[in-house]
């Protein structure tokens, strides 16, 4: 599997978690590090978004950028979400995603309308 390829599996996996409602498990996932479960949750019901999937069951259009500064491959991660009725929101989520010897780190650094 290409980096990219791994990075849309974790936004995949994200998006299925946020759909779910499942919020404790992406604060479990990036260890709280920069928003809670509570967080997220407050982000998602101001938005009034009722999150939905991808069409294509695969996220599409993820907007991946090296971050060149850090010392193991770190990449940004922009990803706009979409609502249940099938059409794309303007609420995005941000990630890092750090990929290290013993596998990847997730933070997730924002969830906001665009």
């Amino acid at each position: 599997m290409t980096t990219e390829e791994e990075i849309v599996s974790i936004v995949r996996d994200i998006e299925k978690m946020l759909f779910e409602k499942d919020y404790k498990g992406i604060e479990n996932i990036t260890y709280g590090v920069r928003l809670r479960a509570k967080d997220i949750e407050n982000a998602v019901l101001h938005s009034g978004l009722e999150i939905g999937r991808s069409p294509a069951g695969m996220p599409t259009d993820v907007d991946i950028v090296r971050i060149e500064a850090e010392a193991i491959p770190s990449y940004s991660v922009v990803y706009d979400l979409w609502s249940t009725d099938g059409t794309r929101s303007d609420l995005s989520i941000e990630m890092t995603i750090f990929f290290g010897r013993k596998g990847h780190r997730v933070e997730f650094d924002n969830i906001h309308v665009r």
